[in-house]
């Protein structure tokens, strides 16, 4: 998926952040309340890290850091 938006929507005492792609695709990622002093910079990293959660699951650091290698995204929001 080719990011083309990123959205951060607030909506009851949740943060919800949509990437949408260039296809149409999206994901949505719902974080938990918790600070509401984040800025929408620190709510799009907090769901990066959700994502590079999901994405190397079941994974061995090992196995994850050899896919962030070959993917600069993945390895910039695995670091975050």
């Amino acid at each position: 998926m080719e990011l083309i938006d990123t959205r951060v929507l607030h909506e009851a005492g949740t943060d919800r952040v949509e990437f949408w792609g260039e296809g149409g695709e999206s994901v949505r990622v719902t974080l938990a309340s918790g600070d509401t002093k984040r800025t929408d910079d620190e709510i799009i990293k907090a769901a990066k890290v959700v994502l590079v959660q999901i994405a190397t699951f079941g994974m061995t650091d090992e196995e994850a850091n050899a896919r962030a290698q070959h993917v600069p995204a993945f390895a910039v929001a695995r670091q975050n």
